[in-house]
């Protein structure tokens, strides 16, 4: 909260503790309001003025103070002196806490953009004894209170308007018809929200609801004009007191449209400038034409470690008297006689210093800033070095500066890389060498330690300027000044191509042994149920056999069993010997160039006869010019077991419909085989699904081994399947196989 002794006053003018006194003693009231009326500081006298303490009245609206019929009188004043110096009032009635009624003249003067107040100056003047008051009723006070606020009101600049507890408008000045544009007999029984923008209706709702709970609020707001164009409208609504309450709301509207444009112009300009301004962190000062210090930043204070108040109209030879015999001086010198910008720089070997200075001269003088370029010369010597060791290493040797842009690159990067030195400078390392294969994963997470400017390493794919790919082991490493700012990066480069190469090798390697693991644990299944059974009904029925009576039935009917039991064993033996020829033939005919549709129908035609019997309809979708890169042996199997487990396993209710089509890429084939038959229970079938001698129907005759044998040969062509199913609605199977070429 301001103090009187806070009050600013020029020099020559009155000395500050005099100022303070005359305020704390004045016999006039002296107070500082905010825009809206709140009391921040007032002076004792008018505690004896209104019967009580001032510290009681501090924070307190002064429109509260006013009889209520002489509050808009005031509130439109507060309103129009905010862009005025001063304006002056009548004789206002204010209530004491007696009730009695003083009369005080009043004058408001802004002194908003005075730093030291930052608000509204009220002086106001006792003149009760010097007024012919009215009749003290009501009728009279009322009376008078209209004449004065009509005379107010009616040559405001601004426009005034009176509300309804109800937010009806009940009267308007000119002012209002010329700022909103709608004339009085219009505005007046509508309620004022009418008039604004739908999206300024509750703010404008809170401001006349904080009116009708006795205090004063301001909006900006849009309203409609009657031309069709909006206009912004700056509106104040203040309570009128009767006694302790609200009888109805005063208001106060401005077109601030072209102020709104201005201030908003003046406010980018100030942005601008304030950027300008901001941007200069080098220390620096303006001499005048006897070359005293006339203005010194911050900056300039600290490098030097001197005080502001010592600097200011001190001369900078007498204070620096060994900078006469420096370069400085002779260029200071020389600029002031050519009126002409210098820049250069000068090594001072007693402090071992290199600055560089920037020298422009006015009519006023000479303005100059300077910064230790110390560092960045050392650092220069050193990357000097640097470069000297790094251009005989077989990595890459990259430096950058703060921007990440290139510097400098040694031979190794040159011949990694394929570009030569004039081609990389000023580029960006990622955005010059970073390619459609490279993770975009990658190229965030290097990019996020770039801008923490910590050290880092990576590993990355990057293409050479042939468009060849090449795995870079990068290590970055950023480099600060003493100040702690940030220079340069070194980047050094390993190519890692060979190691990606074979880490590729050994995760595919990983990946067969995990195949062959599986298949291990099939053949342990196979051998130890499926192999076991039919052995041991072989063994048993021969040691039957030798006891057996050759003529009975008995022994006709154990080599009937003998004979199901060898069939049988011979029947798994195929078996395991086709899943281990397509195991150990993996790769033959890999490269082969297969006509996808020719082959689908080449495998429909060996089931031609079953086709025709079950009445199935087959849709080949496949267009006829579409290749695929793989085995045609194995393709022919994989969709002539497709459609035999179709045809077998079709609904009885419907024809069945087999549907083959695809969808293509650069990179992969995707084949579906989808039909109506009876489906399969996905929930009960799990992870059964592909396994080897697993059924999920029982009502035709099958070994199990048919979805095993699609997903072995598959898998040997390097793809992968998948099924959807559902019971009652059909199976869609999808095979994607990747492509070396088509």
């Amino acid at each position: 909260m301001p103090a009187a002794t806070h009050f600013s006053m020029p020099d020559t003018f009155l000395p500050p503790s005099l100022f303070a006194s005359l305020v704390q003693n004045s016999a006039d009231i002296i107070a500082v309001l905010t825009p809206w009326g709140n009391i921040e500081y007032i002076n004792p006298v008018a505690g004896a003025i209104f019967g009580t303490n001032s510290t009681v009245l501090r924070r307190t609206n002064i429109l509260r103070l006013l009889y209520p019929h002489d509050q808009p009188v005031l509130a439109s004043a507060l309103e129009s002196v905010q862009q005025a110096k001063e304006i002056r009032l009548p004789a206002l009635r204010f209530s004491s806490i007696s009730g009695e009624l003083k009369w005080l003249e009043c004058t408001l003067t802004n002194q908003l953009s005075n730093a030291s107040i930052s608000g509204i100056m009220l002086q106001a003047r006792l003149v009760t004894p010097t007024v012919q008051q009215p009749v003290s009723q009501p009728v009279a006070t009322e009376i008078y209170s209209s004449q004065l606020y009509t005379s107010f009101a009616a040559n405001q600049l601004g426009g005034v308007f009176g509300l309804s507890l109800e937010g009806v408008v009940e009267h308007v000045n000119q002012g209002i018809t010329k700022a909103i544009g709608y004339g009085q007999e219009e505005m007046q029984g509508s309620h004022f929200a009418r008039f604004l923008h739908p999206e300024y209706h509750r703010h404008a709702m809170t401001a006349f609801q904080k009116a009708l709970n006795g205090e004063s609020g301001k909006i900006a707001a849009k309203v409609y004009h009657p031309s069709g164009s909006e206009r912004d409208i700056s509106f104040t609504l203040s309570p009128v007191f009767r006694g302790n309450e609200v009888v109805s709301v005063q208001g106060m509207a401005k077109d601030i449209t072209k102020l709104k444009r201005a201030k908003q112009i003046i406010r980018q300009q100030a942005e601008q400038f304030n950027s300008v301004i901001q941007s200069v962190t080098k220390p620096l000062f303006v001499l005048d034409t006897e070359w005293r210090y006339s203005y010194v930043n911050k900056v300039y204070t600290s490098y030097v470690g001197i005080k502001r108040r010592q600097l200011i109209g001190k001369c900078i030879w007498d204070i620096f008297p060994k900078l006469v015999d420096t370069l400085f001086y002779a260029k200071c010198q020389a600029t002031v006689a050519s009126q002409q910008s210098v820049y250069f720089e000068e090594y001072i070997a007693l402090h071992n210093l290199t600055l560089s200075y920037s020298l422009y001269p006015h009519r006023n003088g000479l303005t100059i800033y300077f910064s230790d370029v110390s560092q960045i010369r050392n650092t220069e010597r050193e990357l000097n070095k640097l470069s000297f060791v790094a251009s005989k290493i077989t990595n890459g040797v990259v430096i950058m500066n703060a921007e990440q842009q290139i510097e400098w690159v040694n031979e190794g990067f040159m011949r990694l890389t394929g570009y030569t030195k004039e081609e990389v400078i000023g580029m960006v390392p990622s955005r010059l060498l970073q390619g459609p294969g490279t993770d975009p994963e990658t190229s965030a997470r290097i990019d996020k330690k770039f801008n923490e400017k910590i050290p880092f390493s990576e590993e990355v794919l990057n293409y050479r300027k042939n468009g060849e790919k090449i795995w870079f082991a990068i290590d970055i490493t950023p480099i600060f000044d003493d100040s702690g700012e940030l220079i340069n990066y070194i980047a050094i480069e390993t190519d890692i191509t060979e190691e990606k190469k074979k880490e590729k090798e050994l995760i595919t390697l990983a990946d067969e042994l995990l195949k062959q693991n599986r298949d291990l644990q099939q053949f342990t299944y196979i051998i130890s149920h499926n192999l076991r059974a039919p052995v041991a009904n072989v063994l048993g029925l021969i040691g039957l056999l030798g006891k057996m009576n050759k003529e009975t039935p008995q022994y006709e009917l154990a080599i009937s069993k003998l004979g199901t039991s060898a069939n049988h064993l011979d029947m798994v033996i195929k078996d395991l010997n086709k899943i281990l020829t397509i195991r150990s033939n993996a790769q033959a005919g890999i490269d082969e160039i297969a006509p996808l549709a020719q082959v689908i129908n080449e495998a429909a035609s060996g089931l031609e006869e079953k086709i025709e019997e079950s009445g199935a309809i087959l849709e080949n979708l496949v267009p006829r010019d579409i290749t695929i890169t793989a085995s045609k042996a194995y393709l022919y199997s994989i969709f002539h077991n497709l459609l035999s487990n179709a045809i077998k396993y079709r609904s009885p209710e419907r024809a069945l419909h087999v549907q083959v089509y695809m969808e293509s890429d650069q990179k992969t084939r995707t084949l579906y085989f989808e039909d109506n038959g009876i489906g399969i229970d996905m929930e009960k079938a799990g992870d059964q699904l592909f396994k080897l001698y697993r059924r999920f129907h029982y009502h035709v005759e099958g070994r199990g081994i048919g979805l095993y044998m699609v997903k072995t040969q598959v898998e040997a062509l390097g793809g992968e399947i998948s099924l959807t199913s559902q019971p009652g609605v059909g199976t869609r199977f999808r095979i994607t196989i990747p492509q070396l070429a088509a």
